[in-house]
């Protein structure tokens, strides 16, 4: 079923009630603002100013802020005057140069750059000139008074600055060039700028400046700049001051533990800290004993160390500057690095070469007084089983400290139980070389020595090491064995002689027809010798004729007055000498067995008390032996000096009998003449009174 409705009109407009509007007819379209009334309408609109930021209250240190603004624009007039007829076009070309886009801007910077850096070390260091570094020098001051670390901090910025158009140094050593470079390089006078700014800084100020030197050069070689400025003045410092390393070693061989895994900063660091060797060879020693010594065992920068040590020691030909700088443990120390098996064979070949220098500033100046303190410590590291080189070099060190300080013995009783192998060693060591060594060996002290061994090992039987016991008094009977033979056969070398010479007398008469034809007779007639031999032989022979016949009459007289005055006296005297033999035969066994236990009693009391005792007296003659010697030189060269005296002025001189006798005779001959004239005088002047 369908309901029809009856068409009506539905507008939406209707049922939401709302009514749609249309443009009345007769308005005209919006019109649109031109520009000039927009322009007019943003003119008319309000504005909205910001306020200025708050302004700040004046100080007193407003003053330092214009002073500072006054001398930099001072500083720009003056650099304005110094380009001269160029300001112009300079600052046509700066004008020039801001008025350009980036891109030609980029490609100018990248061509200056490239051509600054064909520059090399040479060009740019002699750009350098004195009057540049005095004006820094110069504003600094007048910036910071009494400042020395901050006037040498900015100079040598500014001279570092210098070499920025120069490659970074490839070597940090500088391998190849002299010691002084690249101090070498810079002008004497640019050098006394420097130096007149070091000279009165204070030892801290140095060392701290010596510090940030290194640490800025390291700095500058990490970011690809050369570093040329500061290592021209860590090598002033340096020649300057050369203990100025010293004091921060540890800091220093901290730095270089921490990069021994970079090895050019390594390298670097090393080189920094040895300059100081070049002036000093002291303080070079000491560089190398605490920071390069325990880097020889990195292969990148060993090489560098030994090279070091090597030039270290090539300027220094006189080592007495370094005389006790290397102490005991220190030199002990290098004598296991250099016989040990620990370094490489090149560096231990090179290291060798040095040794007897190192040896010879550890003895220091008085080796005899010295070496008691080396014996022990040479005793304790003689032991069978070391390298053959290590063992051949202690033996002769032990043999020179023996023969050269008599004190080593006692030393060598002192240590004998405590070492016993190793004095089996050295014992064993002088039976070998025995031909060799007892020339130099004092063999008295040798003896007791030896002696005081065989005493101990007696004693020593029933403890525990009784076969090194037994081993070294074997040891020890030969060598006294060895030391109670002759040094020398001479006797039988004369006896040789002798025959030698009869043998071809005996010879040359048996071949000749007579003995006057023999070359023996000539040869003694041709010398005069056979006369001489002649009238010895018969004034010999007369004496001795006469003195036989004076004894042939009077023995026997003699003889039976002597006879029958003393045997009366000679009988009794021998019955008493029995008698009294007899009576004291208990006693003296009694006071020999006292004596002989009273002598072990102070053996065991001081076992190296006789040994002393000997080394006192044997040290107290050699001191008579040397001022005796002395004494008798100074008379010799008096008693000289006087008898040149005597020639010269007595015999010779003034005072010589031809002189005296010419005096002598012009004084008789003055007198004669003096005394003939006042009696003619006086007879001219009494004649006129006797004649009145």
């Amino acid at each position: 079923m369908s309901t029809s409705y009856p068409p009506q009109d539905y507008n939406m407009a209707s049922i939401t009630g709302w009514t749609t509007v249309k443009p009345k007819a007769g308005k005209g379209q919006v019109q649109h603002l031109t520009k000039s009334q927009k322009k007019q309408l943003i003119d008319r609109m309000p504005r909205i100013e910001p306020q200025l930021p708050v302004q700040e209250s004046s100080t007193i240190y407003d003053a330092f802020v214009e002073k500072e603004k006054e001398k930099d624009k001072a500083k720009a007039e003056k650099f304005v005057d110094k380009l001269g007829p160029n300001k112009e076009s300079s600052k046509t070309i700066a004008d020039g140069a801001n008025k350009k886009g980036s891109s030609v801007k980029k490609s100018k910077k990248h061509n200056d750059h490239h051509e600054q850096r064909k520059m090399n070390f040479e060009e740019a260091i002699k750009k350098v000139t004195k009057s540049e570094l005095e004006a820094v020098l110069l504003h600094s001051r007048e910036r910071f008074p009494e400042q020395h670390e901050v006037w040498l901090k900015d100079l040598v910025s500014f001279f570092n600055g210098k070499f920025e158009t120069v490659p970074v140094e490839n070597d940090p050593v500088f391998k190849g060039q002299s010691q002084d470079f690249p101090l070498r390089a810079l002008d004497s006078d640019c050098v006394a700028v420097f130096s007149s700014v070091i000279k009165d800084c204070p030892q801290a100020t140095l060392e701290h400046l010596y510090y940030y030197s290194i640490d800025t050069m390291l700095n500058e070689n990490q970011n690809g700049q050369a570093s040329y400025g500061y290592r021209i003045f860590l090598q002033l410092l340096a020649e300057t001051n050369p203990g100025v390393v010293l004091s921060k070693m540890q800091q220093y061989k901290e730095l270089v533990k921490s990069t021994q895994n970079h090895p050019k900063r390594c390298l670097s660091i090393l080189w920094a800290v040895g300059q100081v060797g070049i002036a000093d060879l002291r303080a070079g020693l000491r560089v190398w004993l605490d920071v390069m010594l325990p880097s020889l065992g990195v292969r990148a920068i060993a090489n560098h160390c030994m090279d070091y040590l090597e030039g270290l020691f090539g300027p220094h030909k006189s080592l007495k500057t370094a005389f006790g700088e290397i102490n005991l443990r220190e030199y002990f120390h290098l004598l296991d690095i250099v016989f040990g098996p620990a370094l490489m064979a090149d560096l231990r070949k090179r290291l060798l070469e040095l040794y007897p220098k190192f040896k010879k500033i550890a003895y220091g100046d008085e080796v005899s007084a010295g070496l008691r303190t080396f014996f022990p410590s040479y005793l304790i590291r003689v032991k069978e089983d070391c390298p053959a080189p290590l063992k051949k070099e202690l033996l002769s060190c032990l043999v020179a400290c023996l023969a050269e300080d008599k004190h080593c013995y006692s030393l060598w009783c002192q240590n004998y139980t405590k070492n016993l192998a190793q004095s089996i060693v050295l014992m064993q060591h002088l039976l070998e070389s025995w031909e060799q060594e007892s020339k130099s060996l004092d063999q008295n002290l040798l003896q007791n020595t030896v002696q005081s061994f065989l005493r101990t090992n007696e004693q020593a039987l029933q403890g525990r090491n009784r076969e090194e016991y037994d081993r070294s008094t074997k040891v020890c009977e030969e060598l006294q064995r060895k030391m109670a033979r002759s040094k020398f056969p001479w006797r039988w070398m004369m006896f040789l002689l002798v025959s030698i010479v009869l043998g071809i007398v005996a010879y040359d008469l048996h071949s000749s027809k007579t003995i006057q034809d023999s070359k023996t007779i000539h040869f003694l007639e041709n010398y005069g010798i056979l006369a001489v031999l002649n009238q010895g032989w018969a004034k010999i022979s007369l004496y001795f004729g006469m003195a036989y016949s004076w004894l042939q009459v009077n023995v026997p007289h003699y003889y039976s007055v002597v006879y029958h005055a003393v045997s009366p006296y000679v009988i009794k005297m021998l019955d008493f000498m029995s008698h009294i033999e007899e009576y004291t035969r208990s006693y003296r066994h009694m006071a020999v067995r006292m004596l002989m236990e009273l002598q072990d009693k102070i053996y065991n009391l001081a076992p190296d008390f006789w040994s002393k005792v000997g080394n006192y007296v044997w040290l107290s003659w050699d001191f008579l032996r040397d001022y005796s010697s002395w004494m008798w030189a100074h008379v010799a060269t008096f008693v000289a000096d006087t008898y040149h005296w005597i020639e010269h002025r007595l015999v010779r001189g003034d005072f010589s009998t031809e002189n005296i006798q010419k005096t002598l005779t012009w004084s008789v001959s003055w007198l004669q003449n003096t005394t003939y004239t006042a009696f003619e005088w006086c007879s001219q002047l009494w004649t006129p009174v006797k004649s009145h």
